[in-house]
């Protein structure tokens, strides 16, 4: 008796150590994520990348850059991977359509469009658009990410699972924007959390990044900007391949004030975040 007392005291020992799960425990919803998850920013728009832009976010602590080239031209393409790369960043480029993958390198990540559910194409025509893209990313080894819904709300997941069944070997892309707070959950789910356990419920078990999440200066202030910035990359860590903030610069109007560098050229305080956080 002596003996079998000890030997359930031991196991019972090894598996308490062995439990430590990463993110939120199952009691969330949320099944625990062993990820990499990579601080990612959005730099630019176009066929034009600053390489001091690329520079400024390596030094912050940047990992990936996202880049939209949705209308340029393949050389121009190449040469904004290349700047990217010789910056000692990684490229997320938004791109258009398989005809356009066919142009450009492997062993890059593109992004399927970019927030197909509030304009266009709909559901029935994106999904045709994926299946040829996906083709083309199998054939040619290209890392690409599908769906990029601008929410994780109920028009977002709507979409997310029209647009199914998903290609083999894509991987999905989502946005997250709130009301300004960080805690807030979209209507209809009861936490932050139940967002998450719903995107997983809908997509699988695909790998997935969010490509955008960002807070305005505007209405929340500087301070408060830069805490609620550090909360969403906590709370994406260790679930998503990539969380990218928007973005490098503010606008001139008042409500484009998710930058991380003001119109003057000087930095916020949410720009020291990911040198916070490491």
């Amino acid at each position: 008796m002596r003996r079998l007392l000890l030997t359930l005291a031991i196991l019972s020992l090894i598996a308490c150590k062995s439990f430590n799960p990463v993110g939120p425990t199952p009691s969330d919803g949320v099944e625990p994520a062993f990820v990499q998850t990579r601080a990612c920013l959005q730099v630019g728009f176009g066929a034009y990348v600053d390489k001091n832009d690329l520079n400024l976010a390596k030094d912050l602590g940047f990992e990936v850059v996202r880049h939209d080239v949705q209308n340029v031209s393949p050389s121009e393409v190449m040469k904004i991977i290349s700047d990217t790369r010789n910056a000692g960043l990684e490229p997320l480029l938004i791109i258009t359509d398989g005809n356009q993958l066919r142009e450009l390198p492997s062993e890059v990540m593109y992004e399927l469009k970019n927030e197909p559910d509030l304009e266009f194409p709909n559901a029935t025509h994106y999904h045709e658009i994926m299946v040829e893209a996906a083709e083309v990313a199998k054939e040619r080894n290209q890392i690409l990410y599908v769906g990029v819904i601008s929410n994780l709300n109920d028009r977002g997941f709507d979409y997310l699972k029209a647009i199914r069944p998903f290609p083999e070997n894509v991987r999905i892309s989502v946005h997250r924007y709130g009301d300004g707070t960080f805690t807030n959950p979209h209507r209809g789910f009861d936490s932050r959390y139940s967002e998450v356990k719903w995107l997983r419920e809908t997509i699988g078990d695909k790998q997935f990044g969010v490509s955008e999440f960002g807070y305005p200066t505007n209405g929340l202030g500087e301070s408060d900007q830069a805490y609620r910035t550090q909360q969403e990359f906590e709370f994406w860590h260790g679930k998503s391949d990539f969380t990218c903030l928007y973005q490098i610069n503010d606008g001139k109007a008042e409500n484009e004030s998710y930058g991380i560098r003001r119109i003057d050229g000087s930095l916020k305080p949410n720009a020291q975040v990911i040198r916070n956080i490491r």
